[in-house]
């Protein structure tokens, strides 16, 4: 004598539909929980970009230039050996980021091995910017590695 199961089995396709039918979605199953510690770890690294970028931008924002610092790639402090000199050359020549009013963040997107993070930012004076913030892991950490600015069109 069948068992339900068997009869529902030929119902839907026959008596070896089922078992078929139950191990593809075991698979697909299975392949979804592979698949979501990735995404959970690409979001993590997106989240973590943003937290490094609004730190900075709160360092900025306060004068705590050594901070600031802090967060930029080792490349970016070769090149500015101490958090003064880095200070002057962001103030001179990214100054909607070294003192904004506001911030917002847009889209993140990867490239190159790269994380590039938009935020729109409002200076001082009430013009508004769109930053494009490179950054890169080092030893575990995000970094920054470069901002683009751009204002109406032209790039800074």
């Amino acid at each position: 004598m069948k068992t339900d199961m068997q009869k529902s089995a030929k119902f839907i396709g026959g008596e070896t539909a089922l078992p078929r039918r139950a191990m593809l979605l075991s698979l697909l199953a299975g392949a979804a929980i592979v698949a979501v510690p990735v995404k959970a770890r690409a979001m993590g690294a997106e989240e973590r970009c943003m937290k490094v970028i609004e730190s900075q931008l709160k360092a900025f924002m306060s004068s705590d230039y050594d901070v600031a610092y802090s967060y930029a790639a080792p490349v970016i402090q070769r090149m500015y050996p101490d958090s003064g000199s880095f200070a002057e050359m962001v103030s001179r020549g990214y100054a909607a980021i070294f003192k904004p009013t506001s911030y917002a963040f847009g889209r993140a997107m990867e490239r190159d091995g790269q994380r590039v993070q938009e935020v729109f930012i409002t200076d001082q004076a009430g013009a508004d910017w769109v930053a494009l913030y490179s950054l890169a892991e080092f030893a575990g950490e995000f970094r920054i590695t470069g901002v683009f600015l751009q204002r109406g069109g032209r790039s800074t």
